[in-house]
């Protein structure tokens, strides 16, 4: 998983860093718009029947079949209501271009929605080579034919048909990869609907805390400022992103398989957030720091306004994620609908907070309020893991520590080490990434072993790097 995330997001930071080059930052603000609406639209009738299907252990072929159809009805209406709706949301940012894009991507849903249910056995059996082997190959398509279309049509419309084929591509190698053929039932739906019902409302909840802050952005600025502050988003959270949901897709799963065992859910909880913000943190905090540099390596000096946003989102994406499995726990173990008071509570404080910034501050306060939401949000999680877990704050900081601690010591290494910097943009860019993961990694190891060598990322990466050596 963490090689598909990765992979995913080099094709993609590829791809970014090509058609930076090629195309004006309104183009990426009109597609960030198309996509708000369909993900808004999308959301309301996206039911979670995989999720359902993956936290049933004792699933059968009528809970899979029930699961496709209602995916199907889903995908159809979406689409429906896209289409329906493209006019209101071309009124609502003032751009009627969205028209046009939204009727080219309702078809793209549908095709989503059909894509063949067998392959959540691949998560159930926590086998994900396949879905390695079924995501990077459509991803690649995508790059290749966004690429070309960008080098041919140096518009917004190389952004959007890439989208459509990479969904194309998704649904044909859904099929060619796993052997079931879904038919059409309805036998099994309302067992799904049990279950699946708190996962729409929490999914509400996540979009409207996921997409707050670009509505608000897109209703009072330009395209050009919006593809700034979304390709700045995009990238801050990259990093953090793709090392934690990995771990996440996997946890899942795994949760659900021990679930009537809650110690050792506990323990595997908490070693996985140690291990995952022994990457997080300091990636955050090392990309927040890189920002200035970072910018003009991989976009260029046309998108010098993006620094100070990319540099509040990488902070963001480190702080959310020192509590990012909660959700795949409480899920696990049946707490759906916490996990759905969970999500309201940060879409509604994230609404609260960006009105709030963005009338004081513009759009750095925007930016500002994720990060105060996620510190929120933090807090509230932590209660609810010490109620329906017993995991404690004390837990929590036995595991993190470490990490917290490594990651500020890093930070003050690279800080002191760029004042002896030539000033060459690639070469502070290279120095601070280098002078960042040694430090960090010697801080680190180095905490470990006056702690007593405790059983960790710490213990685990050694030992590969023994197997490693031998062989």
């Amino acid at each position: 998983m963490t090689a598909t995330r990765w992979g995913l997001r080099l094709l993609g930071l590829i791809n970014t860093a090509i058609l930076a080059r090629l195309l004006a930052p309104a183009d990426f603000g009109l597609l960030a718009m198309a996509m708000i609406v369909v993900s808004f639209i999308e959301i309301w009738f996206w039911l979670g029947v995989d999720t359902a299907l993956i936290q049933n252990k004792n699933a059968t072929p009528d809970d899979f079949n029930s699961a496709w159809t209602l995916r199907i009805m889903q995908g159809a209406l979406v689409s429906l209501v896209m289409v329906a709706s493209s006019s209101l949301a071309a009124k609502f940012f003032n751009e009627p271009r969205l028209v046009t894009i939204l009727w080219v991507l309702a078809p793209a849903i549908l095709l989503t929605a059909a894509n063949n249910i067998g392959i959540v056995n691949f998560q159930k059996e926590v086998n994900f080579r396949p879905e390695f082997i079924m995501t990077l190959g459509s991803k690649c398509f995508s790059v290749i034919i966004t690429i070309f279309l960008g080098f041919w049509l140096r518009n917004y419309w190389a952004l959007v048909l890439g989208i459509f084929s990479g969904y194309l591509a998704t649904f044909v190698l859904s099929y060619m990869m796993h052997p079931y053929r879904p038919r059409l039932s309805l036998k099994r739906a309302a067992a799904l609907w049990s279950f699946s019902k708190w996962v729409l409302v929490g999914n509400l909840g996540s979009f409207l805390s996921a997409k707050a802050d670009e509505l608000i952005v897109g209703k009072m600025v330009s395209p050009t400022d919006l593809g700034i502050y979304s390709v700045a988003s995009d990238i801050g959270q990259m990093a953090t992103n793709e090392l934690a949901r990995p771990l996440n897709r996997v946890l899942f799963p795994l949760f659900s398989t021990m679930q009537d065992d809650l110690a050792r859910v506990r323990a595997t909880y908490l070693k996985a957030i140690g291990g995952v913000n022994a990457f997080t943190l300091p990636t955050g905090v090392g990309l927040a720091l890189l920002a200035p540099e970072a910018v003009e390596v991989l976009l260029g000096s046309q998108w010098l306004a993006a620094i100070p946003y990319l540099s509040i989102f990488a902070i963001y994406g480190a702080v959310r994620f020192l509590y990012s499995s909660a959700p795949s726990l409480l899920t696990a173990l049946g707490y759906v609908r916490k996990c759905a008071y969970l999500q309201w509570f940060e879409s509604i404080m994230l609404v609260l907070l960006c009105i709030g910034g963005g009338l004081a501050y513009g759009l750095p306060g925007i930016a500002l309020a994720r990060v105060l939401v996620a510190v929120g949000v933090g807090l509230l999680t932590l209660s609810f893991l010490k109620r329906y877990v017993a995991i404690n704050l004390s837990d929590f900081m036995g595991t993190l520590w470490r990490p917290i601690l490594s990651t500020v010591l890093m930070a003050v290494t690279i800080q002191l080490a760029a004042t002896l910097l030539p000033v060459n943009l690639i070469v502070m860019f290279a120095g601070k990434l280098v002078i960042g993961i040694i430090s960090y990694v010697a801080y680190a190891l180095f905490l470990w072993r006056i702690s007593g060598r405790p059983d960790g990322i710490e213990s685990i990466a050694l030992s590969y790097l023994q197997q490693f050596s031998r062989n």
